[in-house]
C-alpha cells in the first residue's frame, strides 16, 4: 500500500512539473511575409496627444513609418526597428506594384549598434515615381543577405496604395 501512494506521489509530482514546463515555454510569430499588427491605434477624443499609428511586423522587423492604411507619397519616410537584419548597418528595400514589379529600391540604415541579436531602430527614405495606372503595391523590406544563399533570406511586405 505505501508503494502506491509513493508512487501517485510521483505520477502527480511529474504531471505537475511538466505541466509548468509546456506553459513556460515562449512562442514567437512566424517568419516570412505575413503582416502581422503588433499594435492597433487608440481612439482619442481629448484632442491633447495625437493617435499613435498602427504598427506592423514580426518577430525579427517592426514598422512605424509608414502609417498602415494611409496613402504614401514621395519621399517617404521610413522607420521601424529590427533585430538580426543588418549588414554594415544596413538593410535593403523595395516598393513594387501590385504584381510585384520593382518602382524603386533604397535602403535604411541603424540607429544604434546593428550588431545585436536585440531590435535596433532604422530609418529611411524612398523617392519614387509612381507609374501611370498603378494604385497599390508593397514596401518590401529585405533581410540583408550578402551570401546570396536563398536560404538566408527574409522578408516582410508591407501593402501600400498611393
Amino acid at each position: 500500500m505505501k508503494k502506491r501512494y509513493i508512487l501517485l506521489f510521483f505520477a502527480i509530482l511529474f504531471g505537475i512539473v511538466a505541466f509548468i514546463l509546456i506553459n513556460s515555454v515562449p512562442t514567437n510569430a512566424p517568419l516570412g511575409e505575413e503582416v502581422v499588427p503588433v499594435t492597433q491605434p487608440t481612439s482619442n477624443t481629448s484632442g491633447l496627444n495625437p493617435e499613435p499609428a498602427p504598427v506592423v511586423g514580426n518577430d525579427r522587423i517592426v514598422i512605424t513609418a509608414p502609417a498602415v492604411g494611409k496613402p504614401i507619397s514621395s519621399p517617404l519616410t521610413l522607420s521601424g526597428k529590427s533585430a538580426g537584419w543588418y549588414f554594415e548597418g544596413s538593410f535593403p528595400v523595395d516598393l513594387t506594384d501590385d504584381n510585384g514589379k520593382i518602382i524603386a529600391q533604397s535602403y535604411v540604415t541603424a540607429q544604434g549598434d546593428w550588431m545585436t541579436a536585440e531590435f535596433v531602430p532604422f530609418l529611411g527614405t524612398i523617392k519614387f515615381t509612381v507609374p501611370a495606372g498603378v494604385t497599390n503595391g508593397y514596401l518590401v523590406f529585405k533581410k540583408d543577405n550578402p551570401s546570396g544563399e536563398p536560404q538566408y533570406d527574409q522578408s516582410f511586405s508591407l501593402p501600400v496604395t498611393f
